[in-house]
């Protein structure tokens, strides 16, 4: 039981600690979660009630797992004391209680003061596919306002629009503005003042005539350029004392010597706080000395070739200095600073424009986004003087006691809240700064540093109102795993100045033993196409597997094992085929992995050459595909026959004019999908698309039954993502398409209802999944890598202390220019991701329990690089060890990848790791890795019978159930029927009924054919409309709405029944439908019903027994009332003569469509899982609401 553990002095400070706000700084595996669940169990005990205590996190998965921990806790002491009916109460409470992810709380807040927060009662939460789509549009409609000068002055001044569309997107990329401007939107809503941070910016850069050096720019990059000189001095010194020992070196030091006093010159000047074009003056004044002779025949030693490579990473770095921030005089600081300034003035006027139109056109729909909800909190809670209002001072009495875990990954906005509704002595945070690696979310790690630095070490005699407690003792993994952790971090963190990592930080075990961590270097010439690394890890994971103990004496199972990867791009699959050739089983829970497959970029490809044309890149793939077998020569020629536009505006005009066939072929289907994307969701679309490209078929040509299998498992894959994606709402394309972009982008893994990962296989993940778990084996791969230091390199950088910094656009958008601060700016952002990456990798080496293997792979001369990657050799100074020698804060901030933050740690210390050089062999698997013994005559004959029998028994094989043959995959609602699987007909011919049951056109008479199409068109309205807008712009303006945005066609706007439309909204259903807590319309469903309810033959009941039969539908709309009941409505537009009475319609009505009904009830309760209360179709015929 929990009050059985024997807590360390540190957590029980922890728990026990009162009359302060403590901040509990808790290193990986040093059990925060028991910790802060202990605590508020003896706060329970102690009498506290729970309905008082608020605790927040930041994941749904994170909040469930700790209230199910306080329920066990809270069952364990009721054992303990059955008598206590105030234990026995917070157990009834605790389902209700205040405990919750940030947004989740911020939510309730906003809902309980709606009226404060000015929002209706009823407002609801854009999903996140609303929202994108929703900003979208918004930014689409005010850039064509813009370019059409409908925007008046008063609204938002931009003198030259089309400069600031070229500065700010890209020219001939009609998406790229609309995209910047989303981004931008994103990172400001992350700051407290919103779109009002680009005026704090603004107003910085509004004084002239200010040094380069005194503004933030210049401060930064003159910082950079500090730590360098002392890092080259602290070298070249050491060159001079070594030459003074070594005469054969002698001559080296006029040049070192030379180099250290201007770089101490440089340091001296910044010290003095000189000006920038003084210090740029004497920056580019410096001649490079060249090296004197030393003796003929002399090998330089392992110090020697490291002060020579050394001096010439200078001078790369001086010629980059030079180059991008020594280049630009006086004159460009002022013109930069002005541009600058420009261009954030009209992005200023732009975004505050965006707001308001983005904010009515979600007060129309009375709807909120979750940024949105944050930024209602903030205002609900803090002044604009930055105190707290009145509403916070209230809810400040209604808790003892917030504690908020994960606070590391916590934002400005964020933090604010808890800080105004928080006395000085209730607050108990938890974090760790080395854990932050989310800061493409926004979260800032300074947030919890400076709560760190700003809080005294706890202790029972402190009365100070802010205290700190470090938890270091980590639980997980073995000695010999911390020790390894604690030597690289110590080294990157501390003594690189990045963040501190001293004796309150460093990881303490708990004297479990195990084998030293193993680090494998694997080495490749420079275009080499092989693999080396995943070669390597597959064979020892072979190896393991065959061989291997966990600490308990049992043997290493595959599920045992995890292959952690930074990015898993254009890696992940590499893994995956060695461990394939090994036969071991791997699950690969890195989806950027998945969307690298062949077929599925082919599928992907041509979705985005639906969505945009004019993306280049994804039409020369389709093109190039087996759908159209374009061929290379081909594209050439017609790129050269229009070099103008687009690729697609070359393929038009080429086929046009030369009758191109397979262009030809493409631009029918492109038609055609295009045209089908605007009406229907995306998993229909890919799945026609599947169906009439024969797509599945197309992939299965490899002779390879596996691949074969695994490519169709791909496709299926994609299309059950966009149906789990699409939920049953209209979601198009462009919507899927942002949906697969942003799980890419950030690694994240997609839950497929009904999905199960398998039970027994090594995993690929990447390091942000990896977070919050715990393996017994791990290999840290890829560390060769080179670091994510792409948003450096951006056309816009963002940045929280800098501001926001564009390339401007001159000459009509024809050229780019940098500026001094955006060159400034992209040498603080490469250096900040050098920061980034360094939590990243502390989150992956700290996951591993017993047995750890670092490797990464290395491209460029075997030979010399099989020296200098050797950190244990039995003689002399391995590479590495002179580089921890000599590190510097600047080394922290100049690594190329996580084998440079590792190796220098480790180089020469054999009580940390045991290391080896790996490279290629001929049959692409390391010699000493077997993975059989049989001969190749063994081999052969096991082949032959084995494939022999499987060839004998699939021929004589008799299918153990004849019935079921006859259940076909997939059938829809409209086919079903009590004794559908009697008929004679084949599951193929069920399904082939199932793409003919529409009548021709041709067979019915212009009046049939014109009434169906205004059913159509009345089901369409019906899908779309909004009851606000009704409201306000009457029936006709809604269905010109409508058409103006899309959703319908001019040709069903003309069809639609105004008069019935009417009828429909004056009804009691009407009514109902617009107070509902929850509706869904056009709501998608497959559902498995049993297949012996659709057979009348008792005999074939049994052999379906417990058999499913798929079937798809679409239900017109659903919707929970005001009494949180299930309604179920139909629409029908069947005809009836004015003559026929009413109870007759009626009774025809129920007998034409009362099954179906049925059917959808059963599928209403399966998806809502309660009964539909009741289940009405409404007859726009008959103006009539029916119950079934």
């Amino acid at each position: 039981m929990a009050g059985k553990i024997q807590w360390t002095e540190s957590q029980r400070s922890a728990i026990d600690a009162r009359g302060c706000s403590l901040a509990v700084s808790a290193a990986a595996g040093s059990g925060k979660t028991a910790v802060l669940t202990q605590r508020i169990i003896e706060k329970l005990r102690g009498g506290a009630d729970i309905s008082r205590l608020l605790v927040v996190t930041f994941t749904n998965d994170a909040a469930a797992d700790l209230r199910e921990k306080i329920r066990a806790a809270l069952s364990a002491s009721l054992i303990d004391f059955p008598e206590s009916t105030h234990l026995s109460r917070q157990l009834v409470k605790l389902s209700g209680a205040k405990i919750s992810t940030i947004s989740s709380f911020c939510l309730s807040l906003v809902k309980s003061n709606f009226q404060l927060a000015s929002l209706p009662s009823d407002f609801s939460v854009l999903s996140d596919t609303q929202d994108v789509l929703l900003r979208k549009n918004v930014a689409d409609e005010l850039i064509s306002d813009f370019f059409f000068g409908r925007v008046e002055k008063d609204e938002a001044n931009i003198a030259d629009f089309s400069a600031f569309a070229d500065t700010f997107g890209k020219p001939g990329d009609d998406e790229a503005l609309s995209e910047a401007v989303s981004h931008i939107y994103d990172k400001l809503s992350s700051t407290a003042r919103f779109i009002e941070t680009l005026k704090d910016h603004i107003d910085e850069l509004s004084c002239a005539d200010v040094d380069f050096a005194d503004t933030k720019f210049g401060a930064s990059v003159l910082s950079y350029i500090d730590k360098m000189c002392a890092h080259y001095i602290g070298i070249f010194d050491a060159m001079t004392q070594y030459a003074a020992e070594h005469d054969e070196v002698a001559g080296y030091v006029p040049a070192f010597a030379d180099d250290a006093s201007f770089l101490e010159d440089i340091r001296q000047r910044i010290k003095a706080g000189r000006g920038f074009e003084e210090i740029r003056t004497s920056f580019l004044g410096h001649d490079f000395v060249k090296l004197g002779r030393v003796p003929r025949g002399y090998v330089p030693t392992a110090e020697v070739a490291f002060f020579r490579e050394a001096r010439d990473d200078f001078k790369a770095e001086y010629k980059k200095l030079c180059a991008d921030i020594f280049v630009f005089g006086a004159d460009a600081h002022e013109n930069g600073r002005e541009m600058l300034r420009a261009s954030l003035c009209d992005l200023y006027e732009f975004m505050k424009l965006y707001k308001r139109r983005l904010d009515a056109q979600k007060r129309t729909r009375h709807a909120i986004s979750f940024s949105d909800i944050e930024h209602k909190a903030l205002a609900l809670t803090v002044s604009e003087d930055g105190s707290p209002t009145p509403l916070a001072l209230a809810m400040r009495e209604d808790f003892d006691e917030i504690y908020i875990d994960e606070y590391q990954d916590t934002n400005e906005v964020q933090d604010r809240i808890f800080c105004a509704l928080a006395r000085g002595d209730n607050r108990f945070v938890v974090g760790d700064i080395k854990q932050c690696i989310y800061a493409f979310r926004s979260a800032d790690p300074s947030i919890f540093e400076h709560l760190i630095g700003a809080s005294e070490k706890y202790s029972a005699e402190n009365t100070a109102e802010k205290q700190k407690v470090f938890l270091s003792q980590n639980f997980r993994s073995t000695d010999e795993i911390l020790e390894f952790s604690n030597a690289v971090f110590e080294l990157q963190m501390q003594r690189g100045g990045i963040m501190a990592y001293g004796a309150d930080e460093r990881l303490y075990g708990t004297g479990k033993h195990a084998q030293r961590v193993h680090v494998a270097v694997c080495l490749k010439e420079i275009g080499e196409e092989t693999e080396p690394e995943a070669e390597y890890v597959a064979a020892k994971i072979a190896e393991l597997l065959k061989n291997g103990k966990k600490r308990d004496g049992s043997r290493v199972q595959p599920s045992d094992i995890v292959i952690i990867l930074r990015s898993v791009k254009n890696r992940a699959l590499a893994f995956k085929a060695q461990l394939e050739k090994y036969g071991v089983p791997c699950e690969d829970l890195a989806t950027q992995a998945f969307f690298e497959s062949p077929e599925v970029l082919l599928a992907v490809s041509l979705l985005n050459v639906i969505d945009n044309p004019a993306r280049d890149i994804y039409l020369a793939a389709t093109l190039k595909s087996p759908l159209y077998g374009v061929t290379l020569e081909e594209l050439i020629y017609i790129r050269r026959y229009s070099k103008e536009g687009t690729l697609f505006d070359a393929l038009r005009k080429f086929t046009e004019e030369k009758g191109f066939a397979k262009g030809g072929r493409f631009l029918a289907d492109y038609e055609k999908y295009r045209e089908c994307a605007r009406t229907k969701p995306c998993d229909e679309l890919i799945w026609q698309i599947y169906l009439e490209k024969e797509i599945l078929s197309l992939v299965a040509v490899s002779d390879d039954n596996a691949k074969r299998e695994a490519a169709r498992a791909n496709l299926i894959q994609l299309y059950d993502y966009a149906r789990s994606f699409s939920g049953g709402a209209f979601r198009g394309v462009y919507d899927f398409l942002s949906f697969i972009e942003d799980v890419i982008e950030n690694g994240t893994k997609i839950d497929i209802p009904g999905s199960t990962a398998s039970a027994n296989a090594v995993r690929i993940i990447t390091s942000h999944q990896s977070k919050g778990l715990e393996y017994p084996v791990c290999f840290v791969s890829a560390c060769g890598a080179s670091l994510n230091k792409r948003d450096a390199a951006a056309d816009t950088i963002i940045d929280k202390e800098l501001g926001i910094i564009p390339k401007i656009a001159v000459n009509y958008g024809l050229e780019r220019v940098n500026t001094p601060q955006r060159a400034a700016a992209s040498f603080k952002i490469a250096r900040s991701a050098c920061e980034e990456e360094l939590r990243v990798l502390y989150v992956a080496l700290t996951r591993a329990k017993e047995m750890l293997f670092v490797t990464g792979e290395v491209s460029g001369k075997v030979e010399e690089n099989r020296e200098k990657y050797d950190i244990l050799p039995e003689y002399g100074t391995p590479y590495f060890a002179l580089k921890e020698r000599f590190f510097s804060p600047y080394s922290a901030l100049d690594s190329k990848n996580y084998l440079e933050m590792i190796l220098p740690a480790v180089a020469g210390r054999r009580d940390l790791c045991t290391a080896e050089i790996y490279t290629h062999t001929e049959d692409g698997q390391a010699a000493d890795f077997v993975p059989s013994e049989k001969t190749e005559q063994e081999t052969s004959e096991i082949n032959y019978y084995a494939a022999k029998k499987m060839i004998e028994e699939r021929f004589s094989f008799v299918y153990p159930n004849a019935a079921l043959s006859s259940v076909p995959s997939k059938l829809s609602v409209s086919r079903l029927y009590p004794d559908v699987l009697d008929e004679h007909d084949t599951s193929a011919e069920l399904e082939e009924k199932e793409t003919k049951i529409s009548v021709p056109k041709f067979m019915l008479s212009e009046e049939e054919e014109k009434g169906a199409k205004r059913g159509n068109a009345t089901h369409l309205f019906m899908q779309f409309f909004e009851f606000d807008s009704v409201e306000k712009l009457g029936i006709e303006g809604e269905i010109e709405r409508l058409e103006k945005q899309k959703f319908i066609f001019q040709s069903d706007a003309a069809l639609i029944n105004r008069w019935s439309l009417a009828r429909f909204f004056e009804s009691e259903l009407a009514g109902k439908m617009k107070k509902s807590k929850r509706i869904y319309r056009e709501k998608r469903f497959i559902i498995n019903y049993p297949a012996e309810s659709f057979t009348l033959e008792e005999e074939k009941k049994l052999s379906l027994k417990g058999e499913k039969l798929l079937v798809q539908g679409i239900i017109d709309c659903a919707f929970f009332d005001e009494n949180g009941e299930l309604i179920l409505v139909d629409y029908k537009t069947d005809y009836f003569p004015r003559e026929m009475p009413f109870e007759e319609a009626r009774k025809v009505l129920i007998e034409r469509h009362s099954r179906q009904i049925g059917y959808y009830k059963y599928a209403c309760r399966e998806m809502f899982g309660t009964d539909c209360a009741h289940a009405y179709v409404y007859s726009f015929s008959l103006n009539k609401i029916i119950e079934i």
